[in-house]
Formats: structure tokens, C-alpha cells, sequence
């Protein structure tokens, strides 16, 4: 009889390392990839408004706090369903911080939207829609603003009792031989201007104006 033979057991093969895979990222759906589109068109809109000289319109002004009130009131009810369904995780912390986002988040969302709109939206609309305008103003300087680089002046177009702020660099003014301009002023003023707003681009024709109540330069009789 044969002998049989034994069978050797087989080599274990080396173990190797198991590496953990994290789990890829959901896709973001629809709406979420609207509203972070949205986001980051008023964060562009944002950092444009800090640094153009733009003063919006009543008409403009008004629209768009209107638009970031809806804009603002609908992020926040998503944020609020978000939390509410755990689709954000946020870290945890006591319940008066808790609070403190949930008041905050509809306050500033809407603040930031109202300024990116009626500043940074309504000069790039000026900029496209807006016309090229000589006015006939008389202005009274009020003060010069260090931040933004510009002397914050109210100015009455010739005919109108309306009276309307304006912020001129110092560029606007270059052609005024006085330098600094004098307290009340009558010039021409080119601006680009549309519903939105107006844009102000140089001063011309200067002349001084005597300050209310000044009557020096009148003629005393007798």
C-alpha cells in the first residue's frame, strides 16, 4: 500500500497593512451648488464695493435692500434646515453661542448682501447702462473722509432743490488751481449717471462761492 503522502500546510501569506480610505465627499446637489455660487458672486461684489467711489440712488438703494432682505431670509431658513436635519455638524458649545448664531446669521447675510448690491452690483449696472452727464452744481464741502480717500461734499444741480452726497477724490478735482477746494463752490460736474446711481469723474469750471449769511462781498451803500 502506497504510503500516502502528508499534505504541508501552505505559507500564510504576508499580511500587509490595511490602509483606511476615507469615504469620498457627497456631490453637492443643485441648490447647494446655487447658493455657493451665490456666495462667492457677493463676496466679488463685496470687495468691489470697498474700493469704488459709487453713490447709489434712492430708487436703487431701496431695490436693493429689498432683494437682500429675500436673499438673506432665504439662506437663512436653509441654514436654519440644516441645522434642524443635522446636515450641519457644527461643534459644540453652549446654548447661549447657539443662540447668538442663530440671531447673527440673518443679520449679517443680510448687511453683507445689501452693501455688495447697492455699492458694488449698482456701479458695475452704472458702468454698463449708465451716461456720460454734465451738471451744473453749487456744493458745500462737509469733510474729508482719511478712509476713503475723498472729500464728502453735498451738491444741488442748478434748477432742483434736491439735494445729493458725493464723495470727490482728489483726482476729480486736479484742474482746480485753488487746491484745496473752498467751503461752498459753484463747477461743472462729469459724472456717469443711470438709475442706479452716478459715478463721479472730474470737476470743472470751479468758481468760490461767498459761504451763507457772508455779506462782504456785497456792496454797502451810502
Amino acid at each position: 500500500m502506497a504510503n500516502k503522502r502528508k499534505k504541508t500546510p501552505k505559507a500564510k501569506p504576508r499580511e500587509r497593512y490595511k490602509v483606511a480610505i476615507a469615504p469620498k465627499p457627497a456631490a453637492m446637489t443643485g441648490w447647494q451648488r446655487a447658493i455657493a455660487y451665490a456666495l462667492l458672486a457677493m463676496a466679488l461684489l463685496f470687495f468691489w464695493a470697498i474700493y469704488v467711489n459709487f453713490t447709489a440712488s434712492k430708487y436703487w438703494e431701496h431695490l436693493s435692500q429689498m432683494i437682500a432682505l429675500e436673499l438673506a431670509t432665504l439662506l437663512s431658513l436653509l441654514f436654519y434646515w440644516s441645522m434642524w436635519t443635522e446636515r450641519i455638524n457644527l461643534p459644540s458649545s453652549s446654548w447661549i453661542e447657539m443662540a447668538g448664531a442663530v440671531v447673527l446669521v440673518p443679520l449679517m447675510t443680510f448687511f453683507g448682501f445689501w452693501f455688495s448690491l447697492e455699492v458694488g452690483g449698482g456701479d458695475l449696472a452704472n458702468r454698463v447702462f449708465g451716461r456720460i452727464e454734465s451738471i451744473e452744481m453749487r456744493f458745500e464741502s462737509k469733510s474729508y473722509d482719511a478712509e476713503e480717500q475723498c472729500l464728502k461734499a453735498t451738491g444741488v444741480a442748478k434748477g432742483k432743490n434736491v439735494a445729493e452726497d458725493f464723495c470727490l477724490t482728489a483726482a476729480s478735482y486736479s484742474s482746480y488751481s485753488g487746491g484745496t477746494l473752498p467751503q461752498n463752490f459753484r463747477a461743472t460736474l462729469v459724472v456717469k449717471h443711470s438709475v442706479f446711481g452716478h459715478h463721479p469723474y472730474k470737476l470743472e469750471s470751479v468758481s468760490v462761492l461767498p459761504a451763507a449769511g457772508d455779506r462782504s462781498s456785497t456792496p454797502r451803500g451810502g
